[in-house]
């Protein structure tokens, strides 16, 4: 800590160009440091044009902690939002492209290298009002969205990742489906199919009574389309979520160690296979006119000391468990993978206290010899890489106070780039070796 002055950035600091900030190479800053830090893959750079309340903005990463602080609606979040668009081909925040493009404008880009230890990787994304998305990965087009996901593993954790435990059964099946895409092709292919055909078997059932005769085959074809395919859906979710509870539930204990939480994959193929549902529930389809019985209807149940968290958890701790939730999600990644997923964390601190903020400041950068009520090394045994590695690689962090920013530079043993945003610009850059812990000055 630095005692009154809760500044990060002292008066010599580099002021940075009104749209742009080219850093030196990180090996040259940090030396050994910074090439040590195992990054299965990182974001090296992001180039934004026209999206959302950016007209140009390009900034550089390092692969370990970067912190991003400003006031609110300096555009830190959308940031990350680019970083994760790149990965997802989506948003995290508006999933409609068109309201992600700067006003008055009618074309975003946004341009990402990310590097690995062998490669890189240069992605490209455009979107037009009133004109399909264009993905492209070393130049080259993408003949389908869904074959990019996966690429660029990722985690995010956000404010609105609370709708995993406030929404509805869509969100949780939603979240499921996010992370066993990334390593899943099989499972992201069927479960689009499964989508699709759903869409279909409800076309019929709509129209099943306004037809002089009732088409039945057809309703029949949907169905032997849909059981295989919600079949897989039903085993792949099931596993993951039993695979998911030992390291949920340390996490959830490393950050307060209090409550005892469990998480229950709820899916009517449990009781029984589709086919029968398909049967049983036909005259009720039927009159609802929609597909009643499958796995979009499978839902998560999480439970705080046996009672539902969506109704009896505070706030304070539902944001820990979301927070152990996706930390959980980063690791089974990283063991399904063999990557580290770049990890976005989004203005989170504002409901945890003092004491939340710092162990999970030490669980991200690996240091488990502080007072843990249960050491990392209780993490199940897999997670980690064969080298015992800290299974965390790149993160980026928002926060709009400088003295949290500051906390976590004295707490942490990791170099640290903070950049300061305001009106969409950077003005300030700072650099802390991992070795000295001092701020660097870099040139342009």
């Amino acid at each position: 800590m630095r005692g009154k002055d809760k500044s990060i950035f002292p008066a010599t600091c580099l002021q940075a160009g009104r749209n742009t900030y080219l850093c030196s190479s990180d090996v040259a800053i940090y030396g050994a440091s910074v090439a040590q830090i195992p990054c299965g893959m990182y974001c090296r750079s992001i180039q934004v044009n026209d999206f959302k309340n950016y007209p140009s903005f390009r900034v550089e990463f390092i692969p370990g902690f970067n912190c991003l602080t400003g006031k609110n609606g300096s555009g830190k979040t959308n940031l990350l939002d680019a970083v994760h668009y790149l990965s997802f081909c989506k948003s995290f925040i508006n999933p409609i492209d068109q309201q992600n493009i700067r006003h008055t404008c009618d074309t975003a880009i946004l341009q990402g290298e990310f590097m690995s230890d062998s490669s890189s990787e240069n992605i490209f994304c455009s979107f037009r009002k009133g004109t399909r998305k264009i993905f492209k990965r070393n130049g080259r087009e993408y003949d389908r969205l869904a074959d990019h996901i996966g690429l660029i593993p990722l985690v995010t954790i956000s404010p609105e990742d609370a709708v995993i435990i406030t929404g509805g059964s869509e969100e949780r099946r939603r979240f499921m489906d996010t992370v066993i895409s990334q390593f899943d092709k099989i499972y992201l292919d069927n479960l689009l199919r499964y989508n699709k055909a759903l869409e279909h078997r409800n076309r019929v059932l709509k129209e099943y009574h306004s037809r002089e005769k009732p088409d039945e085959l057809s309703l029949e074809i949907w169905n032997e389309k849909m059981i295989p395919l919600a079949e897989y859906v039903f085993a792949k979710r099931k596993k993951f979520i039993e695979d998911l509870v030992h390291p949920l539930q340390t996490f959830y204990s490393l950050l307060c160690n209090t409550e005892e939480i469990s998480v229950q994959y709820v899916s009517q193929l449990e009781k029984s296979p589709l086919a029968e549902l398909f049967a049983r529930s036909l005259q009720r389809d039927l009159a609802l006119e929609f597909t009643s019985s499958g796995t979009h209807k499978d839902d998560l149940l999480f439970h705080l000391d046996e009672y539902p968290l969506k109704k009896f958890g505070s706030q304070g701790q539902q944001k820990t468990f979301v927070i152990a939730l996706k930390l959980a999600v980063l690791l089974y990644l990283h063991r399904q993978t063999g990557r580290q997923p770049i990890l976005l964390l989004d203005d989170i601190f504002a409901q945890l206290d003092a004491a939340r903020v710092t162990r999970l400041m030490q669980i991200l950068a690996g240091d488990n010899k502080q007072d843990f009520p249960v050491e990392l090394s209780s993490i199940p045994q897999g997670f980690a890489d064969q080298a015992g590695n800290n299974p965390f690689g790149q993160i980026v962090i928002t926060d709009t106070s400088n003295e949290v920013i500051t906390d976590i530079v004295s707490e942490v043993t990791v170099p640290i780039r903070i950049i300061e945003i305001e009106n969409n610009n950077i003005i300030r850059i700072a650099d802390f070796p991992v070795v000295e812990k001092k701020m660097v000055e870099i040139n342009n």
